[in-house]
């Protein structure tokens, strides 16, 4: 058994990032476990559904799939909503994040060809992003509180994951997907 909690991913934001900004937040004890792809082949079978990013856990429980990680990890850093509309608003938002937002850009990552970068790169100009950006405009907008979600404690959680998503859509925005080089 460990002491701290050991997040187990590549040395790379994607997945991961906002779990590691949860932790760091959260003061808990924990390892940044970043393996190279090499590793991942032996590492594989050890992980349930051999599947990153993975969070060991003090007692040696392995976590896996980054939205269960990060609902976990903030209920221990006490920045989980407490009342259910507040949680399922969280949950709607890290849904949103995790799969939507995520799924929108996925298509226009360097590893795929240009001209399929190139139509990803125009579907989330045209389409996604001003869906996702406006479904999050129309939740502030009938805010009472002025935040995306319930209290400070509960806002914090929402804010470390959109961040994540922001600085992930920041960085893409900086890369030159028309280009044909």
């Amino acid at each position: 058994m460990t002491e701290k909690y050991k997040l187990i991913y590549f040395p790379i934001r994607f997945r991961a990032e906002g779990l590691r900004w949860t932790l760091a937040y959260s003061g808990l004890p924990w390892e940044d476990k970043k393996i190279m792809m090499e590793e991942w082949a032996g590492l594989k079978p050890t992980v349930p559904s051999g599947i990153l990013p993975c969070l060991v856990t003090p007692d040696g429980r392995k976590l896996v799939q980054s939205a269960a990680i990060a609902r976990f990890l903030a209920v221990r850093a006490g920045i989980y909503p407490a009342g259910e509309a507040e949680q399922c608003k969280c949950d709607e938002l890290i849904a949103l994040v995790q799969c939507d937002l995520m799924a929108a850009y996925e298509q226009f990552l360097p590893l795929r060809p240009q001209e399929e970068r190139r139509r990803g790169y125009d579907n989330w100009n045209e389409k996604a992003a001003p869906r996702i950006l406006g479904y999050l405009d129309g939740i502030l907008a009938d805010s009472q509180s002025g935040y995306l979600i319930g209290d400070e404690a509960s806002r914090c959680f929402a804010l470390l994951v959109l961040k994540k998503s922001t600085r992930t859509w920041s960085f893409l925005a900086s890369r030159d997907f028309k280009s044909t080089s």
